[in-house]
């Protein structure tokens, strides 16, 4: 999948100058304890999952900083597909409580730029049969059966 077709929502609107994008998911995965007469670790112990990214952006309004300086959560969904038609493959990454954490501003002999450093939450009010999963994010990929 190529990152020049897709789309960037944030906060349920199509962010469309976006420039790039990238997301971290950190299961929390480690080693159990170890035992006295064993030469191995039994087990892995889940933790948390703790989502972090960032975006950037040729710098248009104070919409997405509007949301840092209100620290309101906000949904964020990246969408990539491999090509125009509309019936192409797509994988989709949906958090459905994000926060913005800075809005730092880059603004060299160039077009303005910022970038926007989020953290998602686990979303307390999604659940079945809701507009939105109980989660902290969702991964759709169309090529799955």
């Amino acid at each position: 999948l190529t990152a020049v077709n897709g789309y960037l929502l944030v906060g349920g609107s199509r962010v469309v100058i976006a420039t790039s994008a990238n997301i971290s998911i950190d299961g929390g995965v480690a080693f159990g304890e170890a035992t006295i007469g064993s030469k191995r670790i039994g087990d892995l112990v889940k933790g948390d999952i703790k989502v972090t990214g960032s975006l950037t952006a040729l710098y248009e309004d104070e919409t997405i900083g509007s949301y840092f300086d209100a620290e309101t959560p906000i949904p964020i969904v990246f969408i990539v597909t491999d090509s125009d038609a509309r019936n192409s493959d797509f994988i989709t990454f949906n958090i459905p409580k994000a926060k913005v954490l800075t809005k730092e501003a880059d603004d060299g002999k160039k077009q303005l730029v910022r970038t926007h450093n989020f953290s998602a939450e686990i979303n307390g009010a999604g659940g079945p049969a809701l507009a939105t999963d109980k989660t902290i994010i969702s991964v759709q990929d169309s090529t799955l059966q």
